[in-house]
């Protein structure tokens, strides 16, 4: 039976602002039980819940009629539901992730709740033990890295880094805490623009915040697991200017997951559903994984995945994720103020036999890598961020949900780009003629504007030069677009980035 373990702090405003809970102080790799839920927030009568134990983890997902999702399969620091990063020129082992070391040691962090929302604060990010074949932690004061051919359990003992670290300042801490920061948050988003059913939001970034230091030098061209072939020519797509040949120091040609698991026996969806292209509805028996691409040129199917109990996509209970192609998707890379496209690949995966007994679902992706601070302009820290969307209804109700979504702007409090977006208004919308009028605000010098397929096909460009005006209007021809929902997105030199749905009828 899973615990729960809220702390309640003295109630003394009504302000939607109060944290309800009581600070935690941040300890990179604790060992602790992660079916521990200590937050949690409702939409609509579904319930998610986090850990600070793990990172923020979501380790609880609560549907009436069938209680908690997450049980002993998906209820590890190792699972859950989580974003890690990996750099492929360090054979995937250089991993910092969301929550934490290994399957019982998480990293414990602070969450600043409200009714609404649980923001997980800004911290350090521990490495993950690097799946069982790269013990570089010679140190295990704070927690056992779990490999049983090292030495010991506790204390030190070796690793196979050829570093000597017997000496090692800040001992295991030294060894875990990457050069990165994570923040995130989770936030009820039913009633929102519409939305009519049970939603919650997730936004996640991983800061390159600190210098390169010892952690990743322990993945080094010098280490055995340094991959000179994934070293990417330019890390950088249009920004910041220049070509940035990747070193052993930047994440090159960087993995993504963000993903959520559930244990088999407590949810046995038969189905998966999504929409094609068209906006033809596919379900197919949920006999082998599935992954898809998405969002960039040349993709097929709508950015949404949806589990079900039931065959039809108006009855039962099902479960989708979503993740609109939008300015925090497509402009993933930030860095002081530019932002930069770097998507190499994404895609939506369902894979029901994660393992025997536990399902996983999600969106990952690779992008070409992220520049250490010693190598951006000012020194400024890049950061990969992204979002993503849990809806609960039939699959219908969540399609129909998820084209609202693409409207809505909730408050993101990154600390990232917020000087730097400009307006946009589109009209008519729906637009019945060939033709519809974009007008922008707020921007001036050379700006490219695309209409996009939902599934991230571009159908038009135009390229042009705002000259100094406070705003202008350009009209598009749209009569070859049939009838549908598409996105027209404005992106300038610096990688500014606004994005408006319209109806062509």
């Amino acid at each position: 039976m899973k615990r729960v373990l809220v702390f309640f702090a003295v109630f003394i405003s009504l302000s939607s602002s109060l944290n309800l809970y009581a600070q935690t102080p941040f300890i990179v790799a604790k060992e602790s039980d992660p079916a521990i839920t200590t937050h949690e927030i409702t939409s609509g009568g579904v319930t998610l819940g986090i850990t600070d134990k793990g990172g923020g983890m979501i380790n609880k997902f609560e549907l009436p009629g069938y209680g908690d999702l997450m049980g002993p399969e998906s209820d590890k620091y190792g699972r859950g539901g989580q974003t890690a990063i990996r750099s492929f020129a360090h054979s995937g082992k250089y991993n910092p992730t969301q929550a934490g070391l290994t399957d019982n040691a998480g990293t414990q962090c602070n969450i600043t709740a409200t009714s609404n929302k649980l923001i997980i604060d800004e911290r350090p990010c521990c490495l993950w033990r690097a799946d069982g074949s790269y013990d570089f932690i010679e140190w295990e004061n704070l927690a056992s890295d779990n490999y049983s051919t090292d030495g010991g359990s506790s204390g030190y003992n070796s690793d196979v880094d050829s570093i000597d670290e017997s000496s090692l300042s800040g001992m295991q801490a030294a060894e875990i805490t990457s050069e990165f920061d994570f923040y995130g948050f989770y936030e009820n988003c039913k009633d929102i623009n519409g939305v009519d059913i049970p939603c919650f939001y997730s936004y996640y970034e991983f800061s390159y915040d600190r210098y390169p230091g010892h952690c990743i030098s322990q993945f080094s061209e010098n280490s055995p697991v340094y991959n000179q072939n994934f070293i990417q020519d330019d890390i950088s797509n249009l920004n910041p200017n220049g070509t940035h040949q990747g070193t052993d120091m930047d994440m090159n040609f960087l993995t993504h997951w963000s993903t959520i698991r559930f244990d088999n026996v407590l949810f046995p969806a038969q189905y998966r559903h999504y929409v094609d292209a068209a906006g033809n509805w596919i379900t197919e028996a949920r006999n082998s994984v599935l992954t898809d691409e998405i969002h960039l040129n040349n993709t097929n199917i709508y950015p949404m995945m949806i589990i079900s109990n039931n065959q039809n996509i108006n009855q039962g209970v099902a479960i989708g994720v979503f993740q609109p192609n939008s300015e925090i998707v497509s402009q993933q890379t930030v860095g002081g103020t530019y932002t930069d496209d770097r998507r190499v690949v994404a895609w939506v995966q369902d894979d029901p036999s994660r393992t025997p007994t536990m399902m996983k679902l999600g969106f990952g992706g690779r992008t070409s890598g992220l520049l250490n601070r010693n190598r951006t302009p000012n020194n400024d820290p890049e950061t990969w961020r992204g979002e993503m969307y849990y809806l609960v209804g039939t699959p219908e109700e969540i399609y129909a949900n998820t084209l609202r979504l693409t409207d809505v702007t909730l408050s993101i409090e990154t600390n990232t780009m917020k000087n730097y977006r400009p307006s946009i208004k589109v009209f008519p919308n729906p637009v019945e003629s060939g033709k519809i009028n974009v007008k922008i605000h707020d921007i001036t010098g050379k700006l490219t504007i695309t209409v996009f397929s939902t599934v991230g096909n571009t159908l038009i460009k135009q390229n042009v030069n705002m000259l100094g005006e406070n705003s202008q209007t350009h009209t598009l021809n749209v009569n070859q677009l049939q009838s549908g929902v598409y996105l027209i997105k404005i992106v300038s030199n610096s990688g500014v980035v606004a994005c408006q749905k319209f109806i062509k009828s």
